[in-house]
């Protein structure tokens, strides 16, 4: 079973735009007279300009080879241009597949970003903007209504990404990947009879695959039973070892029961890439900070914000870890650090407020520039 996003790929954009190019004659022309049309009129001989032609609607041929040079420039890491090829398609045609193919290539914008030092929140924000008009566009679409709630629930609006998910089961109810995800959604959103509707229609649709240990452990979780959560886990983990999300999984249960250094010890194990991944990097933080071991939670998050130097919400994490460990002084390069990327992030206020509490000033003396 598949559990990554399917987001639907438009097909082929592999030639260059001059194919295109042939049939921009009028969209070329009604640019000039449009110039034209601004030109002095008080001369009674100058005849009007004649009305600017509609552009004729781009045929099949135009569309796909609009479509190949958005995906190569995608594929060449020339995001800008591929945005820019995205957006004039979804201009002439209000296409499903086009609104699409602009929400991927925003995705694509704020993973470059990310990997520059800088905030993707705004390119997300717009790629979930688009996938909500693709998903208008197809509502027969199971896989794009699926992708598009995907990438709501993934910015933060997740009551704009429910109803998508129900409507990819409705289309298909048997696909696992449909349930599976449903099922997380309405976990996150406290419907625990929900989300064990889902984990049983999963398991009679994939009856071995470890997915389904895992998302009894999630619910298991989510109603308090720590122990049960362990249990199933631990089958997950048995099941498919090389699951980094089983693993951190079964260190939240571990933690939730009561077991702090086996869940840290569980992921201690892992590869250094893999440790700096930010939900690694969490649970380890978490797990030494119910052991009373502030610094190397603070150290963990730290490991984490160098490898993904664009995720704001790690850099915020940090300043707290530091505070947490009573270190103001990384507490402040860590808060400076997060301000150069994010100048205006809503935890400004209050971080800067637990900096000054804690070095002893008063919370409301200025912050340094």
């Amino acid at each position: 079973m598949r559990h990554k996003t399917r987001i639907i790929l438009v097909n082929g954009l592999a030639t260059a735009a001059r194919r295109a190019s042939r049939h921009a004659g009028a969209i070329g022309a009604a640019s000039l007279l449009a110039l034209l049309s601004g030109c002095d009129r008080s001369a009674p001989t100058t005849p009007p300009p004649p009305p600017a032609p509609v552009a004729a609607p781009l045929s099949p041929a135009d569309i796909d080879a609009l479509r190949t040079t958005a995906d190569k420039a995608l594929d060449d890491g020339r995001v800008d241009d591929a945005l820019r090829v995205a957006t004039y398609l979804a201009e002439r045609t209000d296409d499903a597949t086009a609104h699409e193919l602009v929400g991927r290539v925003h995705l694509a914008r704020a993973g470059r970003d990310a990997s520059r030092g800088l905030s993707g929140s705004a390119s997300r924000g717009l790629a979930a903007d688009a996938y909500a008009r693709a998903a208008a566009r197809a509502p027969s679409s199971a896989p794009l209504q699926h992708a598009a709630a995907m990438v709501l629930d993934a910015s933060g609006r997740s009551a704009e990404a429910r109803p998508l998910y129900d409507r990819a089961v409705e289309l298909e109810p048997r696909t696992a990947e449909f349930r599976l995800h449903r099922a997380n959604a309405r976990i996150r959103a406290n419907d625990l009879e929900g989300a064990a509707l889902d984990a049983a229609a999963l398991r009679e649709i994939e009856p071995k695959d470890p997915w389904c240990d895992a998302l009894d452990a999630e619910i298991a979780l989510a109603r308090g039973d720590a122990t049960g959560a362990v249990d199933r886990a631990r089958r997950a983990v048995d099941g498919k070892n090389d699951e980094i999300a089983f693993r951190v999984l079964l260190s939240r249960a571990l933690r939730a029961a009561g077991r702090a250094e086996e869940a840290v010890i569980g992921l201690r194990g892992l590869t250094q890439d893999e440790r700096a991944s930010p939900a690694v990097a969490r649970e380890i933080a978490l797990g030494y900070a119910a052991l009373g071991r502030p610094k190397d939670a603070a150290d963990a998050w730290e490991t984490s914000v160098v490898a993904n130097p664009g995720d704001v919400a790690l850099r915020v994490a940090v300043v707290e870890a530091w505070l947490a460990a009573g270190d103001r002084l990384r507490a402040r390069e860590a808060l400076d650090a997060l301000l150069r990327l994010a100048p205006e992030h809503e935890a400004r206020a209050r971080l800067e407020r637990s900096i000054s509490e804690a070095s002893g000033r008063r919370p409301d003396v200025a912050p340094r520039p």
